[in-house]
């Protein structure tokens, strides 16, 4: 891989699990890529907070404008946070 890649997901996400980003940043980054694995807690697949509190406790911040900011300083050059 040649171009830094965000990986995006929940800390609840059953279709992309957390346990896989982690390992998969962590081998394109041994092999000298560039891949940033952000985790939204509390949030759905879409990043959304869900209206049920056994999903999403108290104080879940929905997480789609972090990404949406952390893509654009991705593709705008800027250093992502």
């Amino acid at each position: 891989l040649t171009e830094p890649i965000n990986l995006h997901h929940s800390d609840r996400d059953f279709y992309s699990p957390p346990a896989w980003n982690a390992d998969l940043a962590t081998r394109v980054n041994a092999a000298g890529g560039k891949l940033r694995d952000f985790v939204y807690p509390g949030t759905n697949h879409r990043l959304s907070v869900s209206s049920q509190r056994w999903f999403s406790p108290a104080g879940t911040v929905d997480g789609r404008a972090v990404m949406l900011a952390r893509d654009i300083a991705l593709f705008s050059g800027e250093e992502v946070r």
